[in-house]
């Protein structure tokens, strides 16, 4: 039966410290992803077909087979109260700047992890230590952060919930070097660019 949990140790751990972890069915892990376009459906529909409980939220409601869709601020309580892991890759707008505070926080179920792989300026991070420390959420994983590099005297750094990664979700060479191409290509026969950005939404 498959099963996840987190299993890391913290370096500073006694074994006295270690207690045996309980894994969780896949299907009773509910996940919610924050952003539904091309990354953030392609993560929703990866969790669903592995089996997770999996649900989404964003701008406009989402037709994804077998996945919960929330949209809009009225129902962002709904989307993070019952989860256990929150997943934001939002495009950075001025809607979304600063939408993981204190009070997204304190909606979130109690123990609930947090994954961070789309703006740094998503979340609060000073109100996220204090979510950390207060045990209202058992732990992040950021990939990007307010300022980057982010500084030598972050508390993040040395935070024991805290996993840290080099802003690196989505780097992939080769995938960057095929857009590029294939956008050259659509230039030169003068067809309609792929990917536009509409700049008055952001993304």
């Amino acid at each position: 039966m498959p099963a996840t949990a987190y299993c890391g140790v913290p370096e500073s751990a006694s074994p006295q410290d270690l207690e045996p972890i309980a894994p969780r069915k896949v299907s009773e892990t509910r996940i919610v992803v924050l952003g539904a376009g091309r990354i953030g459906g392609w993560a929703a529909k990866l969790f669903a077909d592995l089996g997770y409980d999996t649900a989404v939220w964003s701008r406009h409601q989402k037709t994804l087979p077998g996945i919960q869709s929330y949209f809009g601020r009225a129902q962002l309580a709904d989307a993070l109260t019952l989860r256990d892991y929150v997943i934001c890759s939002l495009p950075l707008t001025g809607d979304t700047r600063g939408i993981l505070n204190s009070s997204a926080f304190g909606k979130m179920k109690r123990g609930a992890y947090l994954v961070n792989v789309a703006r740094g300026a998503h979340v609060k991070e000073a109100d996220l230590i204090r979510a950390l420390d207060e045990d209202q959420l058992s732990g992040a994983c950021l990939d990007v952060f307010q300022r980057e590099p982010l500084e030598a005297s972050s508390p993040l750094w040395n935070h024991p919930k805290v996993t840290i990664t080099p802003h690196v979700a989505s780097f992939w060479v080769d995938s960057g070097i095929d857009q590029a191409a294939d956008l050259c290509g659509q230039v030169a026969r003068g067809e309609p660019l792929s990917n536009k950005i509409d700049l008055e939404l952001g993304y």
